[in-house]
């Protein structure tokens, strides 16, 4: 039995009730910007977990096979996350209902974080069965949708049958050979990676979408945030078990963390609490690209555990160009998120986004890559961090045009 409504202490004209029906948030005239949770900021720190997981096994397997294993694994990873993510930026409710959806979501990436070591191996059947459960929930999310709220129906439809479809595929994957499993992962993958672009030529009338409301730039920043901690995780990893501080080793230290902390800068400095361009298309180029982002900065930290294991040594060659490139490839993504944001407004004195110091500092980080066995592991890394400074400087340079006066 519901309760009786009552105004809500948050704004007049707001009725609370214990089990609401999912309807379509589309910014109404008036509403303020949407704030994230922290029933959202609970929900996003599961993924801390799986996501350390994944960087471990990329740390003790870098190697080409280890990386296509890690993208393999990571982007149902994203995938979880960026659809509840949507879900709650499009249907959120102000209910006990929401508290169910969002710990119903947590328990599969539980599970994938149990089994995602070995998920091609022996864990195969854990990470399988936590991979489906977490589809069948979204689909049932999305069944929800398209049985309460008649303007999502269409979209909510398609979504579910994907969802369906995805779980079916993983739950079939169980009963045959390892090599036919695998094929059916990628095929599930497959169909969610495009699943938005499906709904988008299958439907004539997309849902609206307020983006002076919106809080996808702010939770795609935590999200981001999240992923720039894990370099920081392997960094301290990296030293653990040094039994006295000398010059090279603290050296070694701050400039790990100096290149978390530049990249931190490069990212809320340019990227981050900025609007999309107008344009369904752009917005899913935002999204996407954010994956290619948030996987380069795990490589990066993935690299930096062994360049504090090797300090003067030099980096062995796929450790080295796993570094280099993972650096060069955000430096581009973050050029490339630039290019879907709306102008900044803020200031007078607003530019458009400078791609040239991202992609100088891309370029001759690259070139690192061709030094060999001639620099050690701590000095390659300080040239990367003075490379690096060229588009942090350009992004404080951004903050300080756009940073409200005092």
């Amino acid at each position: 039995m519901e309760r009786p409504p009552q105004h809500s202490p948050r704004g007049a004209g707001v009725t609370r009730s214990w089990w609401l029906s999912p309807r379509l948030r589309t910014g109404d005239p008036g509403t303020l910007p949407r704030r994230v949770t922290w029933l959202e900021l609970f929900f996003d720190l599961v993924f801390v977990v799986v996501i350390g997981q994944l960087a471990h096994k990329l740390s003790s397997e870098i190697s080409p096979q280890g990386l296509l294993h890690f993208n393999f694994l990571f982007v149902p990873v994203w995938w979880m996350w960026d659809t509840g993510t949507y879900y709650v930026e499009y249907w959120e409710t102000d209910d006990i209902s929401m508290r169910v959806i969002m710990f119903s979501l947590m328990l599969p990436v539980v599970g994938l974080a149990l089994f995602v070591h070995d998920a091609l191996g022996a864990t195969a059947r854990g990470y399988a069965i936590s991979y489906a459960a977490a589809r069948v929930v979204l689909s049932f999310l999305f069944i929800r949708v398209g049985c309460r709220d008649r303007v999502s129906r269409a979209n909510a439809w398609i979504y579910a049958a994907c969802f369906l479809t995805v779980a079916t595929l993983i739950g079939v994957s169980l009963l045959v050979p390892r090599n036919v499993r695998i094929t059916l992962w990628v095929v599930a993958l497959a169909i969610e990676f495009i699943m938005p672009v499906i709904v988008t030529l299958s439907i004539k009338e997309l849902l609206p979408h307020s983006r002076e409301t919106s809080k996808l730039p702010e939770r795609f920043g935590l999200f981001t945030l999240i992923v720039l901690g894990e370099t920081v995780v392997d960094v301290f990893q990296g030293l653990w078990g040094v039994q006295d501080i000398t010059f090279g080793i603290a050296m070694t230290g701050t400039l790990g963390l100096a290149a978390a902390f530049q990249w931190w800068s490069i990212y809320f400095d340019f990227v981050a609490q900025r609007r999309v361009k107008e344009g369904i298309w752009w917005e899913y180029a935002w999204a996407y690209l954010h994956l290619g982002l948030v996987m380069s900065i795990v490589c990066v930290g993935a690299s930096l555990y062994h360049v504090m294991k090797s300090g003067d040594s030099a980096l062995p060659h796929d450790e080295k160009w796993l570094l280099v490139g993972a650096m060069a490839f955000a430096l581009v993504a973050v050029s490339a998120i630039e290019r879907t944001l709306a102008p900044d407004t803020r200031s007078d004195h607003a530019r458009p986004p400078r791609s040239l110091s991202k992609w100088v500092a891309a370029a001759g980080i690259l070139a690192l890559g061709l030094t060999g066995a001639s620099i050690g592991a701590a000095r390659l890394l300080a040239a990367v961090v003075a490379l690096l400074l060229i588009p942090t400087i350009g992004g404080m340079r951004a903050w300080e045009v756009r940073r409200p006066e005092v």
